[in-house]
C-alpha cells in the first residue's frame, strides 16, 4: 500500500513494563492472514467460540473478567451464567 517494508515490531507489556521484539517474518504474516480469515468467518456466522482457559496466559490477561474462561462450556452458557448472577444479586438487594 505505502511500499514500505517493516521487518519487526515490539509488544509492550504494561504490567511488567517490558518490551518484546517481534520479527515480522513470512510465517507470522501467513498466520496473521489465516487468523484474520478465520475471524471474518466467525463474524459472518455469528458464533462466539468458547474461551479456552490456560492458567499461564489467562491469569495475566486484563480481559479475564469479561472473557470468563473458567466458565464450564459444556453445562452452562455465558447468558445462563449472567442470568444466575443477576438473580443472585437481586435476591441480596431484596
Amino acid at each position: 500500500m505505502l511500499e514500505v517494508s517493516i521487518s519487526a515490531g515490539q509488544i509492550f507489556y504494561g504490567q511488567t513494563r517490558r518490551r518484546t521484539d517481534v520479527p515480522f517474518d513470512e510465517d507470522l504474516r501467513s498466520r496473521t492472514r489465516s487468523l484474520a480469515a478465520r475471524l471474518h468467518e466467525l463474524m459472518r456466522s455469528g458464533v462466539t467460540p468458547p474461551a479456552i482457559y490456560d492458567k499461564r496466559k489467562c491469569e495475566r490477561c486484563s480481559l479475564k473478567p469479561d472473557c470468563l474462561p473458567e466458565l464450564p462450556t459444556k453445562r452452562q452458557s455465558a447468558a445462563g451464567w449472567l442470568d444466575r448472577q443477576l438473580e443472585s444479586a437481586l435476591k441480596v438487594e431484596s
